[in-house]
């Protein structure tokens, strides 16, 4: 497998240990504070290993309109889209949330990097993608979370949930082909450094704003499990991810990296005990399926 394709899913996996990592984390503390918390030990992660490494000298080279694109893909991408996912999953529940805006993603990731980006799209991406959807929604609708308030919609609750779904996925197209045309040329380290630490400050900031500095509200494990998840899921996730879209291109990014929820139900059935259901298996081989036909 060559190596942008191989980094997308290695991104893939690196967000769903990090989902394993924070799912005991999650019942004790806001998502706010715990993310905020991610994105320090993220940026601490990037300054550490790339300031020894001469990689703030690459900083100073980017051109203003690349560092532009870099910071907007960074906001667009976790203000936008992960805040709109987020309310998304509160109205449909993640059985119909994830598919939906995942699906949505891959579909307008491939319009832009046709039109764009100049990437080409063949039947076989086309195929493997679609497989892959199927196999996510069988994994999505083994795991216990599928039955869900999603299952008691309302018509409005309905109506705002696929508008939020879909915010999503226009907001996370947006920014993987905007990260394609401004990480031309530029090292991936390099650009991290621009938009990890920003991230952590206004995402610190935040967090300061609505619920104050209570450092007590941290105990050790929650610091512990945030670093690691912080340093591993957002610091190298964000690395293959970035390489990936260099290397791979937009289109096929946005396929394998949105694999995250089979490496996450595997990783609940081996370390959290999970029961390893018939539709949880087809849906394992029919996204393997899929990933062979993308790559």
């Amino acid at each position: 497998m060559p190596l942008g394709e191989l980094s997308a899913m290695a991104s893939a996996l690196l967000w769903a240990l990090n989902g394993v990592l924070l799912k005991p984390v999650t019942a004790r503390l806001p998502a706010l504070r715990i993310t905020s918390l991610q994105y320090l030990f993220a940026a601490a992660f990037f300054l550490a290993v790339a300031l020894p490494l001469g990689k703030a000298d690459g900083v100073s080279q980017i051109p203003w309109a690349q560092a532009a694109g870099l910071v907007a893909g960074a906001f667009i991408g976790m203000a936008g889209g992960d805040t709109s996912y987020i309310r998304s999953l509160g109205l449909l529940g993640v059985a119909r949330s994830f598919p939906l805006s995942t699906a949505g993603y891959i579909l307008l990731a491939f319009l832009f990097a046709a039109v764009f980006l100049g990437e080409p799209v063949t039947w076989e991406s086309v195929l493997g993608a679609v497989a892959l959807l199927g196999g996510i929604w069988l994994v999505v609708r083994a795991s216990g979370s599928a039955i869900d308030a999603a299952d008691k919609l309302t018509p409005e609750a309905t109506r705002q949930g696929l508008l939020y779904a879909g915010i999503a996925a226009l907001c996370w197209a947006v920014t993987t082909t905007i990260l394609k045309l401004a990480l031309e040329g530029i090292d991936v380290l390099s650009a991290n450094i621009i938009r990890i630490p920003l991230v952590a400050l206004v995402l610190t900031g935040a967090a300061w704003r609505v619920y104050g500095i209570d450092l007590a509200a941290y105990d050790r494990r929650t610091v512990l499990v945030s670093a690691l998840a912080g340093m591993l899921g957002i610091g190298v996730g964000s690395i293959f991810f970035l390489y990936a879209i260099q290397e791979a291109g937009a289109a096929k990014t946005a396929v394998l990296s949105s694999t995250s929820p089979l490496f996450a139900a595997v990783l609940a059935v081996a370390f959290l005990g999970e029961r390893v259901s018939g539709a949880l298996a087809l849906g394992t081989l029919l996204s393997v399926v899929g990933v062979w036909l993308v790559v």
